[in-house]
């Protein structure tokens, strides 16, 4: 009995522990439940303070945009350090705040949901008032995706059916003569076309938009027309040409087998310096050289003549001709042949000297260990100097430099680092008075062997600030050209709000001189089917001209709220992730985070965003995608629009995305891909 009473004690005794720590513990959850009802509602009360501050910016913002500024804001806000802590929380009860749906309303279910779990009611006088209707958020959800869905239509157009994106295509030198290499990707599917005005002549980008209306006529799909504002880049500056001195080459298997041989295009040489003949499309192999010779020499070759020539390394060489036409004569070779201007070929033991071969392209070899002197001097590059000197065309990208920053090459091929800084007027290392800035580089990190470095390739300043204007005196010039050409016109390196409000300035002030202009001229005739458009079409294409921001510097990163917020102010605009430029100036290691972000803030503006930079770039170079390239695209497609570059078999890099995006877009795991814009 005493044990069983005994017993009963310790069983009275351990129902009453029991009880006393469930007690604990509901007090306990129900503390921490008070103190994230309260941190909601310090998040809204934050909210609602950043509507204040930044009333004027987000009130700049078209109508239509107005939401998604105030909705990019307020996303910015929860990155804040003293907001953060309190979003993790929430997370860690399962209600994750999306940039697809408005961020206060998510954070007002987020409080009611919390308040019904236990929480008190609306009575700590916070700002947000009664409690939210929960029914009003999947309303607010379907509002942001409509938004985002309709402005990319407005800007990129429609994705073909099936597909979950768009696919931009950058058009090669190329595509201005050759109309059937755009209609080729049109017909792959091609969906916008990307010229980079940083290249070629207005009267190529003229001819690459009419080639390109054209096939858009042909497919029956509207293909837009994106133009690139280069903006100021910093750049290698010329380097001195060599001699004039050209090679053809053949190519060979491993073990030395001829596939493809050595090729000369010979056409009569004009004394009027008339354009010769072009190279005939579609020959096997390495370029052609195409050389010049004296018309009545030419006149007496004929198809099987052995063609003689002592080449520039002093070879004697051989090649037989192999075709012989109006327009010139092709020969053939089993050799490497590199010819001089002004050495002689010979047929039938007569000799005729040769014409036409321009001054090579020089470039500067890097190795570890090399040293470079970057200046604002504008004299070209000697690259057989001891220390070359590159010009980079900017004295105050020179002053902004410091012993130890980092300067890169080529897309960080070449890494050097500054060993010191020489300003104008000041007495270099020989106690001379420096008439340029200057820069003393080293080298300390190239592949193996070395780089060559070409003139034209970029430079980056990784971390440094380098006071450069928004738009350059180029930029200025040709933008009445890309304006009346283009469907969007894409700003580059932006690097600030402020940048990006001077560019609009100028490019909203283009339009309405263009469209006047365009107003003014009869609207009688009609649009053609070689791609010219009428005065009323060009007009209205002007009129809703999209801005695309290209993301690609550190600062406009940095910033990228107050810098998406200040673009929402042109209807008609929409993001790219430019991943090369960007690489280099956030480093390798930060490009995962930087790509969420800028697609989370995209969405969070409920605008459009582009996936650009290396998407499938080997297979639209060698025709066969690497493993991590399948994996790539699959990310590009989940936002709005895919960019491929330059390449040989872009038709079929278009198709590798087309399978992999109907694929994705069928898929039952998948998400609706014009709204979700992340992987």
């Amino acid at each position: 009995m005493e044990q069983n009473g005994h017993n009963g004690e310790l069983n009275d005794a351990s129902t009453s522990g029991a009880s006393s720590s469930k007690t604990t513990t509901t007090n306990s959850a129900t503390t921490s439940l008070n103190e994230l009802i309260r941190g909601v509602s310090s998040l809204l009360t934050m909210l609602s303070e950043v509507d204040h501050e930044k009333r004027d910016l987000i009130d700049a913002a078209d109508a239509e945009h107005r939401e998604g500024a105030r909705n990019v804001q307020h996303f910015a806000r929860l990155q804040a350090d003293d907001a953060r802590h309190i979003i993790a929380q929430l997370r860690a009860v399962g209600i994750r705040v999306s940039d697809q749906a408005p961020v206060a309303d998510q954070l007002r279910a987020a409080k009611t949901l919390l308040q019904n779990l236990g929480g008190p009611s609306n009575d700590d006088g916070d700002a947000e008032g009664e409690t939210y209707d929960i029914t009003h958020l999947a309303a607010a959800i379907e509002r942001s995706q409509e938004q985002l869905e309709s402005n990319s239509s407005a800007l990129l157009g429609e994705p073909r059916d099936g597909m979950p994106s768009c696919v931009m295509v950058t058009l090669p030198t190329e595509a201005a003569d050759d109309p059937d290499l755009v209609q080729s990707f049109a017909d792959a599917g091609m969906d916008i076309a990307r010229i980079n005005c940083a290249h070629d002549t207005p009267e190529a980008w003229r001819a690459m938009a009419t080639n390109v209306r054209a096939a858009s006529a042909r497919v029956g799909r509207d293909i837009k027309t994106s133009m690139d504002l280069p903006g100021p880049k910093l750049r290698v500056g010329p380097i001195e040409p060599g001699p004039r001195i050209a090679r053809t080459r053949v190519t060979r298997t491993k073990t030395g087998r001829i596939l493809t041989p050595s090729k000369l295009w010979i056409t009569p040489f004009d004394h009027n310096a008339t354009t010769p003949a072009p190279v005939p499309e579609g020959l096997p192999g390495r370029p052609t050289l195409a050389i010049q010779v004296d018309p009545e020499w030419l006149q007496t070759v004929n198809e099987g003549d052995e063609l003689s020539m002592l080449d520039a390394r002093g070879s004697k060489r051989y090649m037989t001709v192999h075709k012989v036409t109006d327009e010139g004569v092709l020969a053939y070779g089993r050799q490497n042949v590199y010819l001089a201007n002004g050495s002689l070929v010979a047929c039938q033991y007569i000799k005729t000297r040769i014409h036409g071969i321009g001054r090579s392209e020089q470039r500067v070899h890097v190795d570890v260990g090399s040293r470079l002197t970057l200046t604002s001097d504008p004299t070209p590059t000697d690259p057989t100097d001891d220390i070359p000197a590159i010009n980079c065309g900017e004295s105050q990208a020179i002053r902004s430099l410091d012993v130890g920053s980092t300067v890169l090459f080529d897309d960080a091929k070449i890494e050097c680092e500054v060993t010191s800084v020489t300003r104008a007027g000041e007495k270099d290392a020989e106690g001379n008075t420096a008439e340029y800035d200057s820069a003393e580089l080293v080298a300390v990190h190239t592949r193996e062997g070395g780089k060559n470095l070409r003139a034209g390739r970029g430079i980056h300043f990784p971390g440094v600030h380098v006071p450069l204007p928004a738009m350059t005196d180029e930029d200025r010039a040709i933008l009445p050209e890309i304006v009346r050409t283009a469907d969007i016109i894409a700003p580059s390196y932006v690097r600030s709000a402020e940048d990006l409000t001077e560019i609009l300035d100028a490019i909203e002030k283009e339009i309405d001189v263009a469209a006047s202009e365009s107003e003014s001229h009869s609207a009688d005739i009609a649009d053609t089917a070689d791609g010219n458009e009428n005065p009323a079409t060009v007009s209205a294409r002007i009129r809703n001209l999209g801005v695309m921001l290209k993301v690609e510097s550190e600062e406009c990163y940095n910033d990228l709220s107050n810098v998406v917020t200040g673009l929402l102010r042109h209807r008609n605009s929409g993001m790219m992730i430019a991943r090369g430029d960007l690489a280099m100036e956030l480093g390798f290691s930060r490009m995962s985070e930087a790509r969420e972000q800028i697609m989370d803030v995209a969405n969070a503006a409920h605008i459009p965003t582009i996936f650009a930079t290396q998407v499938l770039e080997t297979m639209a170079k060698s025709g066969l995608p690497s493993r991590a390239e399948i994996t790539d695209a699959d990310v590009a497609l989940r936002t709005q629009g895919v960019m491929l570059n330059k390449g040989t078999h872009i038709p079929d890099a278009i198709a590798i995305l087309n399978h992999i995006g109907k694929a994705l877009n069928t898929s039952e795991n998948s998400l609706d891909s014009r709204s979700r814009g992340r992987a």
